[in-house]
């Protein structure tokens, strides 16, 4: 009896065939690639807001201890006074950052565990933002209103609309100078277009650049509106503060502001 045995045929894929399951894989990619991009972000921009939500809780404790004032910010890197919320090398050579060009880092870091805040958060990480570059090198991210440096807490009026740190683009200092026209300070938009505010009241909220259009650009004077004494916006400034915008008798101590535009 004569067997037979069957033959099977293995047919390869074609050159076209493999040219479009490799097309078909790129264009997963283009477009699965910026959602996995903006869902990262995201994340980070979560760990952000927490982190400055443990600061905000840290500044009110420390508030709480320091007969209701609030601690220096740094000016100009003049971290050695004393009483600041971070501290750092005294004098313009500790800079973290270039104050203009790029703004690139210059390798100096800050001290944060020597700062004002570290006894009511111990941890160094809450002090930077997870989406900030060179955020490892500066170890601080974060930079505090600088208008109300050694101010009382009880002027605060409208603690709910009064910034107190802003989540920064080029943070030099970890103080942010609130003047318009003589500030390289801005409100950083990495995560996903917005930036993080962290207000006096202990709570943070987002923004983009529409909502809240100051980035301290030295061409940007529509940061003047949302400085003064308006009500129901985000701002720096309040007429609470005095007569010259600001707690002047803290400047002798930890520097301050200049004048804001209060009309």
């Amino acid at each position: 009896m004569k067997s037979t045995r069957a033959t099977t045929k293995y047919a390869g894929f074609t050159l076209i065939e493999i040219l479009v399951v490799i097309a078909i894989i790129v264009l997963l990619a283009a477009i699965l690639f910026p959602v996995f991009s903006r869902a990262r972000e995201k994340a980070r921009a979560t760990t952000c807001l927490s982190n400055m939500q443990q600061l905000g809780m840290a500044f009110q404790q420390y508030v709480q201890d320091a007969g209701r004032r609030y601690p220096g910010a740094g000016q100009y890197q003049e971290w050695g006074n004393g009483g600041h919320w971070v501290s750092g090398t005294n004098g313009t050579g500790g800079a973290l950052a270039a104050s203009g060009g790029e703004f690139e880092a210059t390798g100096e870091s800050a001290n944060v565990e020597a700062g004002a805040l570290y006894r009511y958060v111990r941890s160094t990480a809450v002090y930077r933002c997870p989406s900030a570059e060179d955020g490892d090198v500066k170890k601080v991210t974060y930079s505090m209103n600088c208008a109300i440096v050694g101010m009382n807490d009880v002027r605060l009026r409208t603690p709910t609309e009064i910034i107190l740190l802003v989540d920064e683009a080029h943070n030099n200092d970890g103080f942010f100078y609130t003047e318009t026209n003589n500030s390289t300070d801005q409100i950083t938009d990495i995560h996903n277009g917005t930036g993080n505010f962290l207000f006096c009241d202990g709570h943070v909220k987002s923004y983009t650049n529409g909502q809240y259009p100051l980035v301290s650009s030295k061409d940007n004077n529509a940061a003047k509106d949302l400085k003064t004494s308006l009500t129901g916006i985000p701002r720096f400034y309040d007429r609470g503060f005095g007569a010259n915008g600001y707690y002047k008798g803290a400047e002798s101590t930890f520097g301050s502001c200049a004048l804001p535009d209060v009309p």
